[in-house]
């Protein structure tokens, strides 16, 4: 009874030690946690290294140690030493120098890692050489100019786009505003830049300069809103291009504002927000007769038609005159009538002078 109670405390307790063998294996390779804890405030920091780190930088400064213990007895051999020593010597000079190189690859891709290399794309797709870019010279836009005449005092002058946004210089522009001034006033005044693009428009497809018969107008009264007055509007014609065709152009070109002059021979063009067209065919000094003009044929022949006639009572024909009844008297003939005597005759036979025979 005894010996089975012993037998069955043993076979426990072997089971036990067999347990704490194996948490202890488990713990011995368990990694080892560092904990940091520098400042109150903040959290602690923790991480984990292998448990076997110690000994791998352990036996590193070994090699490192030995290395250089060997780079020392590779100079020169003891005096007196033999063929054989001479031998060693250099092998081991060797050793420490391969254990040395290998020493700093590992110290450089600790310090940084090789990137892999990246794989190769198919032929298919690869990416041909890229071109040098154009120099900025050839790249850059060359300037375009256009030339303009004033009607009224026969300057001609050239314009010179070179803005960023293809606008008129600084001087263009200065000369450009003083020459499209009131010719009433001499005032001037902003010149909207949709209508500088629009004359140069005009001139581009025409390969001719442009005629300004008139540009800005200073204000009659005070709500005068022609749009002559804001500098958007001009009177304009082209040589060689007929004000028909000059008409045509401005429309094709995007001008919102058309009026067709077909008497004095100029065309209104201006860049207002809504569009309107219209003909004109009062001449120099006259009242205006605009009216508008969608179908600009139509709305000239309409303006060419003859005023209508008024309505008149239709004439009754004439009665056919009776013919007068026989008469039974004889047949005598009438005295003739004296011719009509002219003024001068007249005074003459008051002063009793008689014609003359010749």
């Amino acid at each position: 009874m005894h010996g089975a109670t012993r037998n069955a405390a043993t076979v426990a307790t072997n089971e036990e030690l067999r347990r704490l063998r194996r948490e202890l294996a488990r713990s011995a390779n368990a990694p080892m946690r560092i904990i940091v804890a520098t400042d109150p405030t903040k959290p602690v920091v923790s991480f984990t290294v292998p448990r076997r780190l110690p000994r791998t930088i352990a036996a590193v400064c070994a090699l490192a140690s030995a290395a250089l213990v060997l780079g020392g007895w590779r100079h020169a051999a003891p005096p007196g030493a033999g063929p054989e020593e001479h031998h060693t010597n250099q092998v081991v000079a060797v050793a420490s120098d391969h254990v040395a190189s290998q020493a700093l690859v590992a110290d450089e891709a600790v310090a940084e890692p090789v990137a892999a290399p990246k794989p190769e794309r198919p032929a298919a797709v690869r990416e041909e050489p890229a071109t040098e870019p154009p120099p900025a010279a050839a790249a850059a836009k060359e300037p375009e100019h256009f030339t303009v005449e004033i009607v009224n005092t026969g300057k001609v002058f050239e314009v010179t786009l070179s803005g960023p946004a293809g606008e008129p210089d600084d001087e263009s522009y200065r000369m450009l505003r003083h020459e499209l001034r009131c010719q009433r006033t001499g005032a001037e005044t902003p010149i909207d830049p949709r209508l500088i693009e629009l004359l140069h428009q005009i001139t581009v497809k025409t390969k001719s300069r442009i005629q300004l018969v008139s540009a800005f107008r200073a204000p009659l009264y005070p709500r005068d809103l022609n749009y002559h007055v804001r500098g958007m509007a001009a009177d304009i014609r082209v040589p060689g291009l007929t004000t028909a065709e000059l008409r045509d152009l401005a429309r094709s070109l995007g001008a919102t504002g058309v009026g067709y002059y077909p008497t004095v021979q100029f065309v209104h063009v201006d860049v207002r927000d809504t569009p309107y067209f219209w003909i004109d065919t009062s001449g120099h000094n006259e009242p205006s007769k605009e009216m508008p003009a969608f179908n600009f044929a139509a709305a000239e022949a309409a303006a060419n038609a003859p005023a209508p006639v008024a309505n008149r009572a239709p004439v009754a024909d004439p009665a056919p005159a009776e013919e007068p009844a026989p008469s039974l008297l004889p047949n005598v003939a009438a005295p003739a009538t004296p011719p009509a005597r002219t003024p001068a005759q007249s005074a003459a036979d008051a002063l009793g002078l008689r014609p003359s025979t010749q």
